[in-house]
Parts: structure tokens; sequence; C-alpha cells
């Protein structure tokens, strides 16, 4: 009778045991996906030498919250130089004055961008709202030098440097190369808002980004 009853009390034990030692659910982390292409500025608000365009390569790196949110950040460099110069002559060729000038610009831009796809995500075609904030940050070097007939060289010589927090909206298309890799291409409307400018429109500017993403973990 004693063997029986430790024998009944051991079997209802064991589903007591199992329970208590049943390891909760491991939560997998959300993928993460890394991008490299290049970036184009059609206007940097930055200087009066603000219309001129601006090409670098362009890194990413992003987090895929749910199948349809991501949230990413941004970083594109790049350098321009502009120089020119002209003279007027004399009808006797003698120099009557003479101007050349040289910018140089370097531009870094910083996106932070939220992303929401409006197609189903096993779609090998995605399309994106695209909407966020845009840091940009320009160094500029200009240089001058102008002569007149019968007078000293006027020269000058000057550094600045501006930073621009923008609003930044748009769309953006993703194509499924392989089963990791995908083709996109993002265009944003950026509006600057932490500074004055004589009319609206030179706060606005349009940026172009466009490369490869891959993506890590569990699609």
């Amino acid at each position: 009778m004693l063997l029986r009853f430790l024998v009944v009390v051991g079997l209802a034990s064991v589903p007591l045991v199992s329970a208590a030692q049943t390891v909760p659910p491991v939560v997998p982390a959300p993928p993460v996906y890394v991008g490299l292409g290049a970036s184009v500025l059609s206007y940097a608000p930055a200087s009066s030498y603000s219309y001129l365009t601006h090409i670098g390569p362009l890194l990413m790196l992003g987090v895929q919250l749910t199948p349809r949110w991501a949230l990413q950040v941004g970083t594109s460099f790049s350098k321009r130089r502009d120089a020119a110069s002209q003279s007027v002559l004399l009808s006797a060729g003698q120099l009557l004055s003479a101007y050349s000038y040289d910018n140089r610009s370097t531009t870094f831009t910083v996106p932070l961008l939220a992303r929401y796809t409006l197609d189903s995500p096993p779609s090998r075609f995605q399309g994106d709202v695209v909407a966020g904030v845009t840091l940009l940050h320009t160094s500029l070097h200009s240089t001058s030098r102008s002569t007149s007939a019968g007078q000293p060289p006027y020269v000058t010589d000057e550094r600045s440097t501006f930073t621009r927090g923008n609003l930044s909206f748009g769309l953006g298309a993703r194509y499924a190369l392989l089963t990791r890799l995908d083709l996109t291409v993002d265009g944003l409307g950026n509006v600057t808002v932490n500074d004055t400018f004589y009319q609206f429109r030179d706060r606005l500017f349009f940026s172009l980004f466009g490369g490869v993403r891959y993506h890590f973990g569990q699609r």
C-alpha cells in the first residue's frame, strides 16, 4: 500500500516539475539593415552659393520595427569647389579691372527618418511614405581678389559654418533583388526651421538618396 501511494504521488508531481522548468520564449530582436549609396542635394541653405548641387556617398543604418514600420539614420558627405575669373580691357589692351573668386564648401547631412510601407511585405516592389528630420552642416571657405587700374588689389578671405535643422517629407521605393538585398531610392522635400531667410522658398531644398540595402535577421 505504501509503495503504491509513493508511485501515485511521484507521477502526479511530474507535470508540476515540468511546468516549473519551462523556459519563457525568447523574443527575437528587430531585424536590422544597412545601406550604401549616393546622395544628391539640389540646394543647401547655407550661403549665397546654395543653388549649387551637392553629390556625395551615403551610409545608412535602420531597424525594422514592424512589417510596415522602420526607423533609419543616415549620413552623407560632399565637397564642392567653384572658381572663376574675369577681366575688362581697354581698347588699347591695357588692363582696366580684374576679378576672381574661389569658393570651397563641405557639406554633411544626417537624415533621421521613419518609413511606413504602403504595400504588403511579401511584395517584391514596395512603396514607402518617409518623414523625419534632417541635420545639415556646411563649412564654406570663400576667397576673392579684385584689381582696378592704378589701385592696389583688394583681397577677401572668409570662413563660415552653418548648421540647419530641417523637416523632411517624401516617398520611397524598394525593389527586392534578392532575399536580403534591396534596390532603394528616396526623394525628399526639406524645409529649414531654425533660421530666417528673405523668402520662404529659400528654406526649401530637395534631396535624393539611392543605393542598395542589405537585411540581417528574419525579414
